[in-house]
């Protein structure tokens, strides 16, 4: 059991990754960019000023797309917050300052058919101060309505700094956006949480019965599950001596073992396999969750927008501390060095729910009082079960 017990924690390790990932410098970008200045979303602007006595270039190049270290052009999806990382790579060969980035209609005016979010700047600040041959990059956020038809849309970027001589510059240009079809495996959990608050008038109580949903279609699957892995700690100790006896000897100890598999018949991936189609639907309900725009414009309680993180990090807490109550209940009868995820499993979920969104934070949480109660009644039953037979005997 202790050699599969890995993929029980597995939905840990690709949230880290996932969230690592997004994280990733840009030193391969700068490479990216310079050897391919003009791509099919990059604009380099060459300009100077009428006073040829002070003559500058104005020579920079913007790439503007849906992800990090990308020259595509920016894809987004309706109904979703649209996260578009804009690029700047200063080649005026001078220092620049006070670099900021607009995103306006062609015309200069309003993102149709794109909206702004509230509380999101009209102009960010992209550097203090870039120097010759740096970039730096920022991420400007727009809504796509869920009306919002498929195809390419036109924006206007504008770029505006101080030059050598602390004039200020200002650069414009267009790019396209092209909204692309919805997400057809997430669609459904969507679907399922807008007809869930369409009942409730909340979407809080939407995952909450989403929650309750996905643990009851996966009860049977639990619990084989835990079936299997109760069948695993019951040799546990037969395991141990083989494992004693044969130390030196890791061939013999690894026929022993099956050969112990067998007699009891047990398989040991039995108690992993059936938690594969759990962690594909936790993903899967990771994504639907992450950047769908109805979020961000409902609340609970203090939580103003549940598209976001928990401002005072309560749900992330009681997420860390529902994964405790599952390790708890997990735990029994394992050894001491497996015990030791009783107590690292909820940090590492704490500190990775205080930068997600506050709705899988309260997922999570749901989920996992759901999964405690499941592991808990079920080590109850079988403990009942176990003392029943030995009164008898």
């Amino acid at each position: 059991m202790k050699k599969h017990r890995w993929i029980i924690w597995l939905p840990i390790f690709i949230l880290t990754m996932s969230f690592s990932l997004s994280m990733v410098g840009r030193a391969e970008e700068n490479d990216q960019l310079a050897s391919d200045p003009r791509g099919s979303d990059n604009y380099t602007i060459e300009l100077r000023s009428e006073d040829n006595d002070r003559a500058l270039p104005q020579n920079i190049i913007v790439t503007v797309s849906d992800r990090p270290r990308s020259t595509d052009k920016a894809k987004v999806r309706a109904s979703e917050i649209a996260n578009l990382n804009v690029t700047i790579l200063n080649q005026n060969g001078f220092t620049i300052r006070d670099l900021t980035v607009e995103i306006t209609g062609v015309d200069g005016q309003e993102i149709s058919p794109f909206v702004r979010l509230d509380d999101f700047p009209k102009s960010i600040t992209v550097a203090e101060t870039l120097s010759d041959q740096d970039d730096a990059s920022v991420i400007y956020s727009i809504e796509v309505p869920g009306d919002t038809l498929l195809g390419t849309f036109p924006l206007r970027w504008t770029v505006e700094y101080n030059d050598l001589y602390n004039e200020k510059q200002i650069i414009t240009d267009t790019f396209e956006v092209q909204v692309i079809a919805p997400n057809a495996i997430i669609g459904p959990f969507r679907t399922l949480m807008d007809y869930f608050n369409d009942w409730f008038g909340n979407y809080f109580w939407s995952i909450l019965f989403l929650a309750l949903l996905i643990k009851i279609i996966m009860y049977p699957l639990n619990v084989a599950s835990m079936k299997s892995q109760a069948q695993l700690q019951r040799i546990q100790p037969r395991i141990k001596e083989i494992n004693e006896i044969y130390k030196n000897e890791p061939q013999k100890k690894q026929e022993e073992t099956m050969k112990l598999y067998k007699e009891e018949k047990i398989n040991p991936a039995a108690g992993c396999l059936p938690l594969l189609p759990q962690l594909a639907v936790l993903m899967l309900l990771y994504s639907a969750l992450q950047g769908y725009s109805p979020l961000y414009q409902a609340s609970f309680l203090w939580i103003e927008s549940l598209g976001r993180p928990d401002p005072y990090l309560i749900f992330p807490i009681l997420a860390g501390a529902s994964t405790f109550l599952q390790s708890i209940a997990m735990s029994q009868g394992q050894e001491q060095q497996n015990k030791m995820l009783t107590f690292l499993m909820p940090l590492v979920f704490f500190f990775i729910m205080r930068t997600f969104p506050a709705a899988l934070s309260i997922f999570w949480t749901i989920f996992g009082i759901l999964s405690w109660a499941q592991q808990y009644i079920y080590n109850k039953t079988k403990k009942a079960s176990s003392s029943a037979i030995s009164s008898i005997k």
